[in-house]
């Protein structure tokens, strides 16, 4: 089993701690270990904090139907990707 590596999503991206130091995710039931999780810091927090701030003074400037349309797109696109993730791995197992 691959083991994953879990990152902070902060400002639309996704970082590591920044002391880069990580903890692993363990699964109870088999005791193995399935992801490695970014040990973050109040330094790490004050700048996902700070990110936060910022992206809330823009998105308050967006009127309600602004941003519904905004959310609806992110939806939309995520929905595409992950469909179109789904037909590659369909056509990977069951090739035609």
């Amino acid at each position: 089993m691959s083991v994953r590596e879990l990152k902070n999503f902060v400002n639309g991206e996704y970082v590591s701690a920044k002391s880069g130091e990580t903890s692993d995710v363990i699964n109870p039931a088999t005791g193995e270990t399935y992801a490695t999780a970014p040990v973050s810091s109040a330094a790490d927090v004050a700048s996902a904090y700070q990110a936060a701030e910022k992206a809330f003074e823009e998105w308050s400037q967006f009127t309600p139907g602004e941003r519904q349309t905004q959310v609806v797109f992110q939806r939309y696109t995520f929905y595409m990707h992950r469909i179109h993730r789904w037909f590659e791995f369909q056509e990977a197992v069951f090739p035609a």
